[in-house]
């Protein structure tokens, strides 16, 4: 058996999904979008966006829904933001939520 390296987590993630014991590991995976993000944090507060392709965590960008009840405010360049939002318009990257780390014994 021939091993191929698969950089694209679309096709990794797509290879994954047919295997119905493997599926269920398999987190909700969406296209990043205005509206799937607004969607995944309301239902988990913390999401990941991802390169389609990389590796070893490199590009990842992290979002929090912010906290209402939350006294602390923070401040940033907004004009960054938007010009980074304006980049990835274009990609397909995944959106992933932010799942709990498994604890071994």
């Amino acid at each position: 058996m021939s091993i191929r390296r698969v950089s694209s987590k679309w096709k990794k993630t797509a290879v994954l999904l047919k295997d119905p014991q493997i599926a269920v590991y398999v987190p909700e995976t969406r296209k990043y979008n205005q509206n799937n993000l607004e969607k995944m944090l309301n239902s988990h507060r913390t999401v990941y966006v991802k390169p389609e392709h990389g590796s070893h965590g490199k590009g990842i960008m992290r979002v929090e829904k912010p906290n209402s009840s939350s006294d602390e405010t923070h401040s940033s360049n907004e004009s960054e933001h938007v010009l980074h939002y304006e980049k990835t318009k274009k990609r397909t990257l995944p959106l992933q939520p932010c799942i709990k780390r498994y604890k071994s014994e």
